[in-house]
């Protein structure tokens, strides 16, 4: 599982809004000051994500936001793939209807009925929990001071 820390933004509903502000990676990982993706994070801030409020969190709880394994690799198949098959299928279509023009015609097409495929199902996920995502309480860590004895 891919985990992330938190902070309930809001509540509607049966909904709870947490607030990302770091991904749980960017600190374990070894190529910290060669990746991208830190720097991305910044420029673009914080993020929130709408997660079924089963564990009746309350606003201010800071949580650990859980997403299964595979669940972003699927997606990003999904968003890459499927608008790129549907490209190709496209321009093979075309070109044994009309040659090249009907290759480069059949590429737009299939990339146009890809995008509008993907902005379909984003509207659809909208009303739907992030998929795969769940979150818990996380819990209060006290630390303890041992003396040492010489």
């Amino acid at each position: 599982m891919t985990e992330s820390e938190g902070v309930i933004a809001r509540i509607e509903g049966d909904w709870a809004w947490v607030t990302v502000r770091k991904a749980s990676a960017c600190g374990q990982c070894d190529s910290q000051g060669a990746c991208g993706s830190g720097l991305l994070a910044e420029a673009l801030g914080p993020r929130e994500y709408r997660v079924a409020n089963d564990g009746g969190v309350c606003v201010g709880d800071e949580v650990i936001l859980s997403m299964k394994d595979g669940s972003l690799v699927k997606a990003a198949s999904l968003s890459y793939l499927g608008p790129l098959a549907l490209a190709m299928l496209g321009a093979l279509v075309g070109n044994a209807m009309a040659g090249d023009p009907g290759a480069v015609a059949g590429v737009c097409l299939g990339l146009a009925l890809g995008v509008g495929f993907l902005r379909g199902a984003n509207r659809w996920f909208a009303n739907t929990a992030e998929p795969g995502l769940s979150i818990r309480i996380k819990p209060n860590v006290i630390p303890l001071h041992r003396e040492t004895r010489p």
